[in-house]
């Protein structure tokens, strides 16, 4: 999943539950970018380490909060994101304007690749889950990476 889709999924997840969309967003953060955020220590951490922030318990969150109220509801929305948020110039609005969930040192370009349709966003987000189960089974680190 890229970082189109991140920050589509972002702004519809938090309008369903803006404290759950929080830890699946961490669950795509490396953990010195989750410290740095929340200025805890980074000493024994380097910034190109991308293993995630691991915690069980709110993986575990983010897991029944794909599967029981983010998958359901994309699966039954028909209507494109970008459509739903008002087209281009007012997805970039609220882009803009909400920058507490994504660094602000990122950046998007309308000519991006990116899909929003809200089934094929369910999808991606079935395999993300199946990650984080698979993770959590063996007890071991994923990596992220923003393209």
């Amino acid at each position: 999943m890229g970082f189109w889709h991140i920050r589509l999924n972002d702004v519809y997840a938090k309008k369903i539950d803006a404290t759950k969309t929080r830890k699946l967003l961490d669950a795509t953060t490396s953990e010195y970018y989750y410290r740095l955020k929340r200025q805890l220590p980074v000493e024994t951490l380097v910034y190109d380490d991308w293993e995630i922030h691991f915690d069980p318990t709110d993986l575990n969150e983010v897991i029944m909060f794909i599967e029981n109220d983010l998958i359901p509801t994309l699966e039954s929305d028909e209507i494109d994101l970008m459509e739903q948020y008002g087209g281009w110039d007012n997805f970039i609005t609220l882009f803009k304007n909400d920058r507490d969930f994504l660094s602000s040192a990122m950046s998007i370009c309308e000519d991006e690749n990116y899909f929003d349709y809200p089934p094929i966003i369910a999808r991606y987000l079935g395999d993300f889950r199946d990650l984080i189960k698979y993770a959590l089974s063996v007890n071991r680190l994923y990596e992220v990476y923003v393209d």
